[in-house]
């Protein structure tokens, strides 16, 4: 029995979550094999839980943020464009639909605990990434996610930073 046309997408982005499943393990290691930020290795996994299929935009950012997200859509595009920015053939675009990995994704077995930087040395890339953020105005906690540090470890290092700068 079919559903009703106003119960299908709901549904819909409600088995894809289930279908994507993503552990906090998985996405550290992802992050680590790939050098991708949190979100990027979200986005990845979905893709990676569908392969060879493509996803949409919508589906993607459900795997992501969940049922009832509120960014804007664009952002799966800018997130498709960083990714190809470190991995230029690992994500496909299909105009019109979404977007697929062009291979699938090892993501291993060894579990990882806790926060993926935590305790880990601040590289230069990581200060880039803070010091870029920092000045697009994105909010302490905010970066703190996405590098997956304390919030207390980047305003550490923020003020590091501009120490060097004087």
């Amino acid at each position: 029995m079919a559903l009703p046309a106003a119960e299908r997408l709901p549904y819909a982005l409600e088995l894809l979550q289930q279908l994507t499943g993503q552990s906090a393990e998985d996405v550290v290691r992802v992050r680590k094999q790939l050098g991708v930020s949190k979100k990027h290795a979200q986005m990845l996994l979905a893709r990676n839980a569908a392969f060879p299929r493509t996803l949409t935009k919508e589906q993607i950012m459900t795997a992501i943020h969940g049922p009832g997200w509120e960014q804007d859509i664009r952002s799966v595009a800018v997130m498709a464009s960083k990714v190809r920015e470190k991995h230029p053939d690992l994500i496909e675009t299909v105009w019109g639909t979404g977007y697929r990995l062009t291979r699938k994704l090892d993501v291993g077995t060894d579990p990882v605990a806790g926060r993926e930087n935590s305790g880990d040395p601040w590289t230069e890339q990581d200060d880039e990434d803070l010091r870029r953020m920092m000045e697009n105005g994105s909010e302490l906690h905010v970066i703190a996610d996405e590098m997956d540090r304390s919030e207390r470890s980047v305003a550490d290092r923020w003020r590091r930073i501009r120490g060097r700068k004087a």
